[in-house]
């Protein structure tokens, strides 16, 4: 059985800006990554990914952002 493996960009150029104290909506149509950019922002999602997460132009450390953000 021959496998052949594709990559798909998901993302590109992705920045956001979240306020402590507000509510932010994540929204577009079935499909679009919703889901996908939260479990790669959250760390959930770890496997099979190119790239580097940052926040405030650092790159993410999963166990201080697991402290700093409530989910």
């Amino acid at each position: 059985m021959l496998t052949v493996e594709t990559e798909k960009k998901i993302l590109r150029n992705v920045t956001g800006h979240f306020e402590s104290g507000k509510l932010t909506a994540i929204i577009g149509p079935s499909g679009a990554g919703k889901t996908t950019l939260l479990k790669v922002v959250s760390g959930e999602r770890l496997t099979d990914l190119k790239g580097i997460v940052t926040i405030n132009g650092v790159e993410r450390d999963r166990g201080m952002f697991r402290k700093q953000v409530d989910f």
